[in-house]
């Protein structure tokens, strides 16, 4: 069914189906459609009150089950709490996965989770005490992250001489082979940590300015 005469003539010449021209909210439409036997209804257009609209309109007039397509449909709260608890899964996963594979040492690997972790649960507590949510730094977040270490893996793919550089060190009394992704690491660790004691810092002046300390006049 379609109000559009030529989309249906163009339909029809590719699949084998019965057209209807008209309004799927009209009931005599339905009804011409053959809605009093049919076994399914999916209703598809672009408004989502015309779609639920003919879907209730067929249940009425025939015994058929229905699909409707609604696409202004939000759940805030629960999409909240399924986006960042996969989220923190995802980024565990992957770093703890890069740390345990020979391209990263293990320890930076962590450290950077660790650091991510932090700065995640600054924007969940500015988020309940600001109304803010902000999850890119210096058009870095989550995604951007995946991204790079997505393209990362790739070059080490098909660049071998990536595969072979090392940069031997010594911290803390430790000789230390850094390839790569180690130097990527600390750069995004070095990222990471900064954005989180700004952030903290900033937030923490701002806070104490809303709620000083009362004043003991004497």
């Amino acid at each position: 069914i379609d109000t559009s005469e030529a989309k249906l003539n163009e339909l029809a010449d590719d699949v084998d189906a019965m057209t209807v021209v008209g309004n799927g909210a009209s009931i005599n439409t339905l009804l011409e459609a053959g809605v009093e036997s049919a076994d399914i209804l999916i209703a598809v257009t672009d408004s989502d009150e015309l779609n639920l609209l003919c879907c209730l309109i067929a249940q009425k007039a025939g015994k058929c089950h229905t699909i409707a397509r609604v696409r202004n449909q939000q759940r805030p709260v629960y999409g909240f709490f399924v986006d960042h608890t996969v989220d923190v899964v995802n980024e565990t996963i992957m770093f703890i996965g890069m740390g345990l594979s020979p391209l990263m040492n293990l320890d930076l690997a962590l450290m950077i989770l660790a650091a991510y972790l932090m700065l995640s649960v600054y924007v969940y507590i500015s988020a309940h005490l600001k109304g803010e949510f902000r999850l890119t730094y210096a058009k870095m977040g989550p995604t951007e992250l995946r991204i790079i270490a997505i393209l990362m893996n790739t070059l080490f793919i098909f660049v071998r001489p990536l595969r072979e550089f090392s940069v031997s060190t010594r911290i803390l009394g430790q000789d230390l082979s850094l390839g790569v992704l180690d130097l990527a690491g600390i750069v995004i660790l070095v990222a990471l940590l900064a954005a989180y004691f700004v952030s903290i810092i900033r937030d923490a002046r701002e806070y104490a300015k809303k709620e000083p300390l009362p004043r003991n006049d004497q």
